[in-house]
């Protein structure tokens, strides 16, 4: 019987962590049109405020084929206060459906979006990422 309360303590803190946007295997979710699919993961994985990097791994989101062959914008957006970052990511492509990003600079404390646009052979599609509590170093 000891058993059930740790593993709700377990699920109440994992889905808290989720809420937050913060997850220890990374998050993904589809582009806003379903055109692609985003596997994220940061590192740090405690983003902090200066310079951080990403990977991205793209897929389609229909055949769940990687995707190559992507053009790849990210900005940092803090919208509790409508500005961005003061440098320009940039994506790096990896080869097997991923990129890495690298110069995500967060200017100061706080929650942050990072804002994606894929682009592929005339479509494009945009997600939106929750980076939650970025804390100085």
């Amino acid at each position: 019987m000891r058993a059930f309360p740790t593993t709700a303590a377990a699920v109440v803190i994992s889905l808290f962590m989720l809420c937050q946007g913060v997850s220890l295997a990374g998050m993904g979710r589809n582009t806003e049109g379903n055109l692609f699919r985003i596997e994220l993961r940061i590192d740090p994985p405690q983003p902090v405020v200066g310079s951080n990097a990403a990977l991205l791994d793209v897929y389609d989101a229909k055949s769940n084929e990687k995707i190559d062959d992507a053009t790849i914008e990210v900005i940092p957006w803090m919208t509790m206060h409508s500005h961005g970052s003061s440098k320009k990511p940039t994506v790096h492509k990896q080869g097997s459906g991923q990129y890495r990003v690298e110069d995500i600079y967060y200017t100061m404390e706080g929650d942050w979006d990072l804002l994606i646009t894929i682009q592929k052979k005339g479509t494009k599609d945009t997600a939106t990422f929750p980076i939650s509590h970025v804390i100085k170093k």
